[in-house]
């Protein structure tokens, strides 16, 4: 072959485009590009600048600088000023995340605005030049602790993934923050917390998210709105279900917001996307023919900021849009008001990650499965895509990448599995090559035409790589993510087991007798039971896993929500046979296969307690295995972690699938 083989270290090299804005005059696109420094340990951000030209765009250019290179910084959240002149985003520079400002000009970014707290979920006024509103914990609200060993808690919410310690369960309030005057006001206040704010187009009011009951079991995200110097607070929704992401019409006659009207507790339902008068009355959802689950995606390990708003409307106030995936592909679908039909904006083979809009015009990051990410622009008079970076170009052309072969297989119930095969790198059809089933997590994630650098690592090394969206997965309606509920360990994984033989019926060139299998947190559970159930696979890598669904109920930050609701509301005092009969760690007996463990010590999603039962119960038993475990990471290592851990995290699984399966065997 011509070209090399992808290595972990390549890792390294990617850069992760995100958060891409077009300014409002259409002129500038704005974007972060992060990068990883192995030798920090750690990611590095500036702001990139596009220009128009007369002949197109220009070549990209960096924007911000990091003038102390001993330290690691990163430039976040870019945003606009209404006039085109003035970028705003957030920088850790200063030691704490805050808000900054450069001109388009270029020269030294300000320090515009320090808060103590942080600035979440910034929106910004179009009424008002330079108003935007956030919401924050009120500053000199913390109470320093007499004993700083001893933590008292009193609500279920008290832990979450990526929070290191406890959640601060002090509410979070709205405020407004003129940026000329710089003048504060805080504008809700009380035992609730509000966010997601968002400011109707005469400037009067900021609609925003809340539970505003007293039951700490609830789970139900209301909208409501405010006068925007504060006042009485009006419900716009009423627990019809869930609610999130309010975004004004520009005529200021509608809210379009992201949700369900199926009550609480409502796993694997569609998320769709609703239009709501702005003064009261029914909602109406836009996307429920066609079963979508808007704003959802498809999952990559090679991404850094998302770039924030998920539903834009059109000038004329007729439609909405946002992202929707569909058999592995993402892309971005206008909905109209008037009679709920539809039109796709972008096609092709790929996930558009995020997306701004001036006008009609976009810009975009798009992930490609044979590249990473990019910005793209979208002109609406040609209604063309165009891309304007190439930002691992010098890597993809040195390194081999391996196609997606799409694959379909029938499961014993008669429903079909959609996924792809990856050939292994130096493919010869005349030798046989073990192949690895990765598994993804959720369940109701969703693979598909996305880089992934893990597969096409295992590829590289000789590995066949298959994966799918077995039921549970999102992207293929609702009747498919449904179909996991109160079944995990069943159809999924009968599932899972038709598409191997389908990807073996299909290639003869894969070695049975070297089959392997991984997948994180769902993924893990998943490759924790498929070792309990059958032999054929000979080598498992379980990731950020679970082992034991009655015990996660109570230790996981999800486990009393999301898992009860999985499990279709099964409790631990009713069900506890159910639950324990869906856990792999009762097959344990069963496992023959060699597996590797791999979980953070700080995963509160999947805690390490999960990993721990499974080891000690698989060694107990003679079962040929490794645990290798990460301080100071969290259930994201994969996508997130430190550069250092992130590669040792492959080397690990490299290793692993290597003396059991080898491929040059």
């Amino acid at each position: 072959m011509s070209k090399r083989p992808i290595t972990v270290e390549d890792l390294w090299s990617m850069k992760f485009p995100g958060a891409a804005k077009l300014s409002p005059n259409g002129q500038h696109i704005v974007y972060t590009l992060t990068e990883m420094d192995p030798v920090k340990n750690g990611y590095r951000s500036n702001l990139w600048l596009i220009d128009k030209t007369a002949n197109g765009w220009s070549e990209p250019r960096q924007f911000t600088v990091h003038q102390n290179s001993e330290r690691l910084f990163r430039d976040t959240q870019p945003h606009w000023s209404a006039c085109s002149r003035f970028i705003y985003f957030f920088s850790n520079r200063s030691g704490r995340n805050q808000l900054w400002r450069i001109t388009l000009a270029g020269g030294e970014a300000v320090l515009w605005y320090e808060w103590d707290e942080g600035m979440g979920e910034v929106a910004w006024s179009t009424a008002v030049p330079g108003l935007v509103a956030f919401s924050s914990r009120v500053p000199g609200t913390r109470v320093e602790k007499k004993n700083p060993n001893m933590t008292v808690i009193t609500s279920i919410r008290y832990k979450s993934n990526g929070t290191p310690g406890f959640i601060d369960t002090r509410p979070r309030h709205l405020y407004t923050l003129n940026l000329k005057t710089k003048e504060l006001k805080q504008i809700t206040d009380g035992k609730f917390s509000e966010s997601s704010p968002t400011f109707s187009p005469d400037g009067k009011w900021i609609a925003f998210t809340s539970s505003r009951v007293e039951d700490d079991l609830n789970q139900i995200q209301n909208l409501w709105r405010i006068p925007v110097d504060g006042g009485e607070i009006e419900p716009l929704t009423h627990n019809e279900g869930t609610a999130g992401a309010p975004n004004y019409s520009p005529d200021g006659k509608w809210i379009a917001y992201l949700g369900h009207e199926l009550g609480q507790g409502k796993n694997g339902v569609n998320t769709s996307l609703f239009v709501r008068p702005a003064e009261g009355g029914p909602s109406r959802n836009l996307s429920t023919a066609y079963d979508y689950s808007v704003g959802s995606g498809v999952g990559g390990d090679c991404r850094a900021d998302g770039g924030g708003r998920s539903i834009y409307w059109s000038d004329d106030s007729k439609s909405v849009l946002t992202t929707a995936a569909w058999y592995g592909i993402n892309n971005i679908q206008r909905f109209f008001v008037e009679d709920g039909s539809k039109e796709e904006v972008t096609t092709g083979n790929h996930t558009v990650t995020s997306f701004s809009m001036a006008g009609e015009a976009m810009a975009m990051v798009i992930d490609n499965f044979l590249c990473g990410s990019d910005i793209y622009y979208y002109c609406p008079e040609s209604k063309q895509i165009t891309r304007l970076t190439q930002v691992n170009k010098a890597l993809i052309e040195e390194v081999h990448i391996s196609d997606l072969e799409p694959i379909e297989a029938t499961s014993p119930d008669g429903g079909k599995i959609h996924g792809w095969l990856m050939k292994p790198y130096g493919f010869d059809a005349n030798k046989k090559h073990p192949m690895v089933l990765e598994i993804h997590g959720g369940p109701y994630g969703a693979s598909g035409y996305a880089f992934f650098h893990e597969y096409q690592l295992l590829a590289a090394n000789g590995f066949a790589v298959l994966f799918s969206n077995p039921r549970g997965s999102s992207a293929y309606g609702e009747k498919h993510a449904l179909g996991v509920i109160g079944d995990w360990g069943g159809g999924d994984y009968q599932d899972l087991m038709a598409i191997v033989d389908k990807a073996l019926e299909l290639n003869p060139w894969i070695d049975p007798a070297r089959l392997g299998v991984t997948g994180g947190s769902y993924g893990g559970y998943m490759t924790n039971w498929i070792v309990g159930q059958t032999t054929r696979f000979s080598a498992a890598v379980t990731l950020r896993c679970i082992s034991n669904m009655y015990s996660k109920y109570g230790v996981a930050d999800n486990g009393w929500t999301g898992n009860r609701s999985g499990f279709a509301g099964r409790d631990l005092w009713d069900s506890e046979d159910f639950i324990m009969e869906r856990s792999p760690i009762r097959y344990a007996p069963k496992v023959k296969t060699p597996i590797l463990i791999i979980h953070s010590e700080e995963d509160y999603r999947c805690p390490m307690e999960q990993a721990e039962q499974w080891f000690v119960a698989l060694k107990r038993l003679g079962v040929t295995a490794e645990f290798v475990r990460f301080a100071g990471e969290n259930h994201e290592l994969s996508r997130s972690g430190k550069p250092q851990n992130r590669a040792d995290r492959l080397r690990q699984i490299l290793r692993w699938f290597n003396t059991h399966i080898p491929a040059d065997k």
